[in-house]
């Protein structure tokens, strides 16, 4: 188990690495002049009309670089662009030179770059949280702390507390909160400050913390509890820690001041919901309903009423909004018949409904969902192997639906700790596509309970 953990441990941080480089470049220079992509020639005449003939040894090297950039090689127009930068007052070029070092995922020469860009820029505040994104990047948290203190001192934006999360947002939840706590420390006197902080806390799961900073926020003269979002982060925080008659009153005391709030309404239902309270979740939609918050004829709303309905045994309501779905959209009303036909243990009939959907709806795959589920009940596994059977050879055509059915094959029989036979149709899946990602981790997890590590290791490693 240890040397399971170890791997899906490394193969996790590999992932999160990835996605923040894409991060860093995309995002963070989405509003820059020159993508990736841009051309030798455009760079050039840009260039050009900066400089005069002197400069014409620059010119040549950034037209050089930018045609590595064409090829894709951005390590050497990394390079290039680096060693103009420093001969170049102008901040584009060193915006530029950041920019490619970020896509050679060289990110101690993109730190370089972004000095001598931080020198000569006019928006300072910008660079600085470029290079925020790199100290986190690279680890370096203490200069990543030092930074954001540096950008929120220097900002006059009254938003500057929101870039700085948007910036970070992107790295590991920890790091997030380290970046927050050094933050909230300086200026939690600060409405703003408090508003943000909470979020990070949440997704650290410091309920406790969420609950003591909002039971204190009426201190600031900005707190209101028309700001629903204080209500729902509150609320969550109580659900989070199982004390859910104190979520409850806290949703209903917000719901006073803003009893036509959309979302802190929806997120009462959601709560409901969990809690199984289905009569009064419907009570609440037939509330939102006469305040015109919602309209029962909308397709959605219609397909959530229905189900509220079904788990409260509420069979004869149930069936108006699935009847209003007949015309409108055949699938959803077959896949509501089916879902109430199996909660009244009618099976075949489920069955039935739930064979109606076509292959290209969204319910498709649910309705396979629900199709397995009453096969399992009844303990029918070699019916629900020949079911699947049958599935495959309905859409052999339709590779995407293939790969998701194997999926979900494998998953379903993994649930059922058929391990061996998992084993077996996830192996077909990766015979018939070769190092597709998703399978090659199913399989990984299915190989650590059959004992096979060596397969564990190689796939996680592939």
């Amino acid at each position: 188990m240890q040397v399971h953990l170890t791997l899906y441990t490394s193969y996790i941080a590999k992932l999160g690495w990835f996605l923040n480089h894409l991060i860093i470049i995309n995002i963070l220079f989405i509003s820059f002049a020159y993508s990736a992509s841009n051309s030798d020639t455009r760079y050039y005449i840009k260039i050009s009309e900066t400089y005069n003939q002197s400069d014409s040894y620059l010119m040549q090297k950034a037209l050089e670089a930018e045609i590595l950039v064409r090829n894709a090689d951005y390590d050497s127009a990394a390079d290039i662009y680096y060693d103009i930068c420093l001969k170049s007052d102008d901040p584009e070029i060193a915006r530029r030179a950041t920019q490619l070092a970020g896509f050679a995922k060289k990110y101690n020469l993109m730190l370089k770059t972004s000095e001598r860009w931080l020198l000569l820029a006019e928006n300072k505040i910008a660079v600085k949280h470029v290079r925020l994104s790199i100290f986190l990047e690279l680890k370096k948290i203490d200069l990543a702390i030092e930074e954001t203190l540096s950008i929120i001192k220097s900002s006059k934006d009254k938003d500057k507390f929101a870039l700085v999360y948007d910036t970070v947002k992107v790295f590991e939840d920890s790091v997030v909160q380290q970046i927050f706590d050094s933050i909230y420390d300086k200026y939690q006197d600060e409405y703003l400050a408090s508003f943000y902080y909470v979020q990070v806390l949440l997704d650290n799961k410091e309920y406790a913390k969420v609950i003591e900073i909002i039971n204190g926020i009426a201190k600031f003269k900005e707190f209101s509890k028309k700001e629903s979002r204080w209500g729902i982060f509150l609320a969550d925080a109580y659900f989070q820690i199982g004390k859910i008659n104190l979520c409850i009153e806290t949703i209903k005391d917000y719901l006073e001041k803003s009893p036509k709030d959309l979302y802190l309404n929806q997120y009462y239902i959601q709560i409901l919901t969990l809690q199984k309270n289905y009569e009064e979740a419907i009570s609440h939609y037939r509330f939102m309903s006469a305040n015109k918050l919602i309209d029962f004829s909308n397709i959605e709303v219609a397909e959530k009423m229905a189900i509220l309905n079904i788990q409260a045994g509420k069979y004869i309501d149930a069936d108006n909004f699935i009847d209003s779905l007949k015309e409108r959209n055949p699938n959803s009303y077959n896949y509501l018949n089916g879902l109430k036909e199996k909660k009244k243990k009618n099976y075949k009939a489920a069955e039935k409904f739930l064979k109606k959907i076509e292959k290209k709806n969204k319910l498709y795959i649910d309705s396979i969902k629900k199709i397995s589920e009453i096969k399992i009940q009844k303990k029918d596994y070699m019916g629900l192997k020949r079911f699947f059977k049958g599935e495959y050879e309905a859409i052999k055509k339709n590779q995407d639906l293939e790969i998701r059915l194997i999926l979900l094959e494998t998953e379903i029989f993994f649930n059922e700790k058929k391990y061996q036979y998992s084993m077996k149709r996830i192996d077909f899946g990766l015979d018939k596509y070769s190092n597709n990602k998703s399978f090659l981790y199913t399989r990984a997890l299915v190989a650590e309970q059959i004992g096979r590590l060596d397969i564990l290791e190689n796939d996680l490693k592939k």
